[in-house]
């Protein structure tokens, strides 16, 4: 069987309580559903997150195709609450949520339950990972499923791939983007539309205000996977 997304859903399904039931849990309309698993449309990754809650699959897998399906065949899981409670161990670093890297790419961070192994020369106590997903950040060579290691101390500068959260409502949300200029109290992101019928994608720009930026960090490092 082809490793797509339609197929992962229909593993995910079958791995949870069938595909009715799934799409209910999930809050997902059923034709809407079915759609994808015909390969019709892709999911949001609010979406995936939800699919891979109820079905208990790593959003990992689901969205790239990579890692262990479950966080039980992962080597050196730490459950959320663990990882919560006690220190963060020296030689790891929290990866904490899921970066949907594109135009509506702003995600409401979700715990996720592993860490990744700490770069040798990363110090800052608050780095953490990113996963992204989605096509936006290609041209910036960021395809999906990239691990990104980010460093809130390392101070972001134009022409860093970094990761953003602003506040919205009563919460956060991320994205990860390209940083184009810092100027008069905004922020100038870039990222890339979808590719349409083979063309090269459209760079478009976002600008944010400074002040509803809870957290900025540059991307220190990139890796292929977990």
């Amino acid at each position: 069987m082809a490793d797509t997304l339609e197929n992962r859903l229909k593993l995910a399904c079958s791995q949870g309580d069938g595909v009715d039931e799934t799409a209910k849990k999930a809050g997902i309309a059923r034709r809407t559903f079915g759609n994808w698993l015909k390969g019709k449309g892709q999911p949001r990754s609010d979406d995936l997150v939800a699919i891979a809650k109820t079905s208990g699959v790593t959003i990992e897998w689901l969205a790239t195709g990579r890692g262990p399906m479950r966080e039980a065949e992962r080597v050196g899981a730490t459950p959320v609450p663990e990882a919560v409670q006690k220190p963060a161990p020296l030689g790891s670093v929290p990866v904490i949520g899921l970066a949907q890297c594109g135009l509506k790419g702003w995600y409401q961070e979700d715990a996720m339950t592993v860490r990744a192994g700490r770069p040798a020369d990363l110090a800052d106590p608050d780095a953490f990972a990113v996963i992204a997903i989605g096509t936006s950040m290609i041209p910036a060579g960021v395809e999906p499923g990239f691990l990104l290691f980010c460093s809130p101390a390392a101070g972001a500068e134009p022409g860093d791939r970094v990761f953003v959260e602003r506040r919205e409502g009563g919460g956060t949300v991320g994205s990860v983007k390209l940083l184009r200029k810092i100027e008069d109290g905004w922020l100038v992101l870039q990222g890339w539309l979808a590719p349409e019928d083979g063309q090269a994608q459209k760079p478009y720009t976002e600008r944010i205000k400074r002040s509803e930026v809870r957290r900025i960090a540059p991307a220190i490092y990139m890796k292929l996977k977990l």
